[in-house]
């Protein structure tokens, strides 16, 4: 499960510390002196008032309206180019809250934007402003017009993200827990860049992630130097403006990557995504003649990470995906399972599936023996799997009983998420002789078992090509049946795969 949440007040805690850090670098390279009043009113109206900031050591207290000052004056837009390849829901940036155990991260969010600096300088006089007007034009034509700087800044988690942490660590300690307090969990987890951070008063603590971002492009925006200004008013001060642009990546929000299940609970609903987490595929679409056209070079397009997973999810939310599966099998479910601190081995019934159900030739056929068989590698054309987080468990581990309820032969992990999934083999030349023969004794449930195998594959493509095929090979024709049917279907013999299968092993055509 994902969740995206914007950061709050920007404005003060990235915006102004990244132009002020930027504006200190310009000072220093044109050689104003630090000591240099900033007026920084931003987009609100408001600056600071003296004495009011942290680390600010400056005894001055007089100021006049004729003395030398910066007026500094910010404008952000994103980069609309970069729009579409911003990167959210990837783990793209590393995380800031990581709980590896179950599966909990809180990973930011970056968007190129650029910042347009309109800087004020008033000089005390024109001879002051003509030298600063000079080092300016000076450092361009050394070549100095991009120049590098190194921001610091920092952004609060937003309060979503902390709930989240804290119902995470609620079940996490319900269940075989650590003894860990939601303080320790919490800064345990935590990266070392974030800290509790105050007001003045020590009042309205918020967790802030101080960041550094460095190679910080920017540079003058003007072609040759810039204006020379004019006199301020009937004073001696002279006044120039001069525009900088920078371009840097602005954290925008925060994403929490969180689990579905936690040490065997199941999250709070309201954190369950309103819609069932399903492929567009399988919505009922209706399309133009000419999009009719396009729809068969759509599968050609589709994610890999889902090729052959597009089998029923249980529950619908599930957003689970296997980090490995088998070869030339695709998905007919998968199912999130759970064990209780009593009985570690009890998983489901495959009989007893909710909503979705096998048909009942099939549930006949495992009955009958077929469940003996379907948890070990291609000796059946029904496969089922356990996994352990994202990773397939050794062949072995899952047994079904003669009442189809699935269970594991050795105790489960309370702390770890555990996912049953049940496939077909749609390339039989993996499978053992003795599954086919199996299979051939039962035409019953091989026509529900081949029927939805073609359905499963017949929207893949050459992409696919183990699992994608379209036409009878000779040594298909020679596993179900015998040699002599080989020339009549031949390779290349352009028929619907699954009905040339039921074709050659029972001798008539689906209907």
């Amino acid at each position: 499960m994902r969740m995206e949440r914007p950061l709050s007040n920007t404005g003060w805690t990235v915006e102004r510390p990244v132009a002020l850090a930027i504006l200190r670098d310009l000072m220093d390279l044109t050689e104003i002196s630090d000591k240099t009043p900033i007026s920084f009113y931003g987009a609100d109206g408001k600056n600071y008032q003296q004495g009011s900031t942290i680390g600010e050591t400056t005894g001055e207290q007089n100021r006049w309206s004729y003395d030398e000052r910066l007026f500094l004056e910010v404008e952000e837009e994103f980069d609309p180019d970069t729009t579409l390849t911003t990167p959210v829901y990837k783990d793209e940036y590393p995380a800031v809250f990581a709980d590896k155990s179950i599966g909990l991260f809180v990973r930011p969010v970056y968007r190129k934007t650029k910042l347009s600096l309109s800087i004020r300088y008033r000089a005390l006089d024109k001879n002051q402003a003509q030298r600063w007007r000079n080092e300016m034009t000076a450092k361009c034509s050394m070549r100095r017009e991009q120049i590098w700087h190194t921001v610091n800044y920092s952004y609060t988690l937003p309060t979503e993200n902390l709930v989240m942490i804290a119902h995470a660590h609620a079940l996490k300690e319900n269940v075989a827990g650590a003894g860990q307090t939601l303080n320790e969990y919490f800064t345990t987890h935590l990266t070392p860049l974030c800290s509790l951070q105050t007001d003045v008063a020590g009042q309205n603590g918020v967790w802030a992630v101080r960041e550094a971002q460095s190679r910080v492009q920017g540079y003058f925006d003007f072609d040759a130097a810039p204006e020379k200004g004019g006199k301020e008013e009937d004073h001696d001060n002279w006044l120039i403006t001069v525009s900088y642009v920078a371009w840097y990546m602005k954290p925008i929000s925060t994403v929490i990557d969180y689990p579905i299940v936690v040490h065997q609970q199941l999250i709070d609903p309201k954190y369950l995504p309103k819609n069932n987490v399903g492929d567009l595929m399988e919505r009922a679409i209706y399309y133009s003649k000419m999009g009719g056209a396009a729809r068969h070079f759509e599968d050609a397009y589709r994610l890999a990470a889902i090729a052959g997973l597009e089998g029923a999810q249980i529950p619908a939310v599930d957003d689970w995906t296997p980090r490995s599966v088998k070869p030339t099998t695709v998905s007919v479910l998968t199912a999130l399972v759970t064990i209780t601190e009593q009985d570690k081995r009890s998983l489901f019934n495959l009989g007893e599936l909710g909503d979705f159900q096998l048909r009942g030739e099939v549930l006949s056929w495992l009955r009958s023996g077929e469940r003996v068989w379907i948890n070990k590698s291609y000796q059946s054309i029904l496969q089922l799997d356990l996994y352990k987080g994202r990773d397939l468990v050794a062949d072995g581990q899952l047994v079904v009983d003669a009442q189809l309820n699935v269970s594991s032969t050795v105790d489960l992990d309370l702390t770890q998420v555990y996912h049953v999934r049940l496939s077909l083999v749609t390339n039989i030349t993996y499978l053992r002789a003795e599954a086919i023969t199996r299979l051939q004794n039962n035409p019953a449930a091989a026509l529900q078992i081949v029927t939805g195998i073609n359905a499963a594959i017949q929207g893949l493509t050459s992409t696919r090509a183990d699992i994608g095929k379209r036409t009878m090979s000779d040594l298909d024709a020679i596993i179900l049946t015998t040699k002599k049917y080989a020339p009549v279907y031949g390779r290349g013999f352009m028929l619907n795969y699954m009905s040339s299968f039921y074709t050659i092993v029972y001798g008539k055509y689906l209907n």
